[in-house]
C-alpha cells in the first residue's frame, strides 16, 4: 500500500490547494483554545484552512484582536495566545458578529454581510475533495458528524409561551 497526499508527510494533518496544516498548529491551537473554552479539534482544525483558503484576508474585515473585549473569554492570567489562535479566535466572533443580537451581545460592530457570506462559502466548501485529511483527522470529524446528527435526532422540549 503507498501512502499519499497527509498521510504520506509524517506531521501533516491536513492538505488543501492553499496549503498545509500541521498537527503542530493544529496541536497548539487546539491546546490553547482549550484554556479559553471546550473546542474540538476537527472545529480548530476546519477554522485553520478557512484561513487557508482566504478566511485571513477576510479577517481584515473583522474587528482586530485588540478590539475584541477579550475580557470576556475568561483567558487565565499569564496565557500567551499564538496569532494563529488569536485568528481563530477572531475568526469565529466575525462569524457569530453577523447576527446583529449577537453582535451587540459581543460588544462587537455587526458583521459586513459581503463578509460573512464569503466565510460561509469558504466553510461551505471544505467538503471539497480538495481538502485531503489524515486518517485520524477523517476519524474525528465522522464522531464529530454523529453527535451532531444524534443531537439533532433528540426530541426538543416545546419553551413556554409567555
Amino acid at each position: 500500500m503507498t501512502l499519499s497526499g497527509c498521510e504520506a508527510k509524517p506531521g501533516v494533518a491536513a492538505v488543501s490547494q492553499a496549503g498545509e496544516i500541521t498537527e503542530a498548529e493544529l496541536g497548539q491551537v487546539s491546546a490553547e483554545l482549550a484554556q479559553i473554552s471546550l473546542v474540538d479539534r476537527a472545529t480548530v482544525l476546519q477554522s485553520l484552512l478557512v484561513l487557508k483558503h482566504g478566511g485571513k484576508e477576510a479577517l481584515k474585515h473583522c474587528p482586530t484582536w485588540e478590539d475584541i473585549p477579550v475580557k470576556d473569554f475568561e483567558i487565565p492570567a499569564g496565557t500567551e495566545l499564538s496569532v494563529q489562535t488569536k485568528n481563530v479566535l477572531t475568526l469565529s466572533l466575525c462569524q457569530a458578529a453577523a447576527n446583529p443580537a449577537v453582535a451587540q451581545n459581543l460588544g462587537l460592530p455587526v458583521t459586513n454581510p459581503k463578509t460573512a457570506a464569503f466565510l460561509n462559502t469558504i466553510f461551505n466548501s471544505l467538503g471539497d475533495p480538495g481538502v485531503e485529511r489524515s486518517a485520524r483527522e477523517q476519524y474525528g470529524l465522522s464522531i464529530l458528524e454523529q453527535q451532531i446528527q444524534q443531537r439533532q435526532a433528540q426530541p426538543r422540549m416545546a419553551t413556554p409561551q409567555e
